[in-house]
């Protein structure tokens, strides 16, 4: 009977200190989530440059490809094309 109270006691602290630690995944992308990712500053000062009426269009995935990505959905491309020069 002891060994049951004991068990149920170590199971008991488990799951309580299993409440302060974050929960992950094995596998899959080993990448930092892009919201905890640093931005560069001249991506920052980009995104604040543009008008109210475009930045209000962006999906929070065209703000995180300003910020983050090297390659732009063509969604994005499009509703900043005459912000920028062709080469």
């Amino acid at each position: 009977m002891k060994t049951q109270n004991n068990l149920s006691d170590i199971n008991g602290k488990y799951s309580e200190c299993m409440l302060h630690y974050p929960k992950f995944s094995f596998g899959g992308n080993m990448e930092k989530d892009s919201s905890q990712r640093k931005a560069n500053p001249l991506r920052i000062q980009l995104l604040r440059s543009l008008p109210l009426s475009v930045k209000e269009s962006l999906s929070k995935e065209e703000v995180d490809a300003i910020l983050h990505k090297d390659v732009w959905p063509d969604s994005l491309i499009e509703k900043l094309k005459g912000y920028f020069e062709e080469d």
